[in-house]
């Protein structure tokens, strides 16, 4: 299987949006069918390419560098899994949704950048990767409704900055960024703690209002499912990474303790923000990260 394989699927995704505008200009208005045809080959490409590699890892280093990292994709069991994730009900929200052509081709190039950012080979990359998404998300959403979106804003450019600061640390510290030549004494606490505050940002899983149960509150809901369905498994993207970074393991048993804890006051507080919800649409907002 050749390594530009590990391209194809995000190709074809930014080839879709790309051809579903130019038809645009000539009257032809296909671009919703062409982005969800390019989400299930994409799909399609993406099994296909795993299973022919036997399952094993398969790699492209494209020219250049970023910041000295180099410009590498991974295909591997994280990226497969996660890419499905992605995938999966994207191609669903492409198919069943309506949207309009610019809609289209903004959804389209967001879907191709979160993929992207599931198969870079580097943290930085991956940082790159997710603020070009959470940037065409944040684009989409504003195409679809004109409202502030200040939880968005903070909570992804803060995961953005504590994902940049975090591949910098490693590249001092361990001399790279890229996830299988790091060593294992560079996942250092600090570095977790970075990579942890990033993914759940990036989640949206805090236990405090966060951009999450707003996705649910619009008034259209194209935009806001198509946030969640790229932009939400990049953030539990981000602790698998970590965990490969240590070799199976995270710096101290306690920091297992302290996500599990957490994750139980993200649970409680969402709760009571659901029970003191005035209106269904509120609760069911609320209440849907608890899913």
């Amino acid at each position: 299987m050749p390594s530009a394989s590990v391209l194809a699927p995000s190709a074809l995704l930014a080839a879709a949006a790309a051809l579903g505008w130019l038809l645009e200009l000539v009257g032809v208005r296909i671009s919703r069918w062409l982005a969800a045809a390019a989400a299930w080959l994409a799909l399609a490409t993406l099994l296909a390419s795993w299973g022919a590699t036997g399952r094993a890892t398969l790699e492209l280093n494209l020219p250049g560098t970023l910041a000295g990292a180099p410009l590498a994709l991974r295909l591997d069991a994280i990226s497969v899994a996660f890419g499905l994730v992605v995938l999966i009900p994207t191609a669903l929200l492409f198919t069943f949704q309506r949207r309009g052509p610019a809609e289209v081709g903004v959804a389209a190039l967001a879907a191709a950048a979160s993929l992207l950012a599931s198969e870079a080979g580097s943290l930085l990359l991956t940082a790159v990767a997710l603020g070009s998404c959470a940037s065409l998300v944040l684009v989409a959403l504003w195409q679809e409704e004109e409202r502030p979106t200040t939880a968005y804003l903070v909570s992804l450019s803060a995961a953005g900055l504590l994902l940049l600061w975090a591949g910098v640390v490693l590249e001092v510290t361990g001399g790279t960024s890229v996830y299988s030549a790091a060593p294992v004494t560079a996942l250092r606490v600090p570095v977790f703690l970075l990579l942890a505050g990033a993914a759940l940002l990036c989640s949206g899983l805090l236990p405090w209002p966060s951009w999450l149960p707003a996705m649910w509150d619009r008034e259209r809901l194209e935009a806001g499912s198509l946030a969640i369905a790229l932009l939400g498994p990049l953030g539990f993207l981000l602790l698998a990474r970590a965990y490969t970074l240590g070799a199976g393991s995270w710096p101290t048993p306690a920091l297992n303790l302290v996500l599990a804890a957490f994750g139980v006051v993200v649970a409680a507080a969402a709760a009571c923000r659901a029970q003191a919800a005035a209106s269904r649409p509120a609760f069911l907002a609320e209440a849907a990260p608890l899913g």
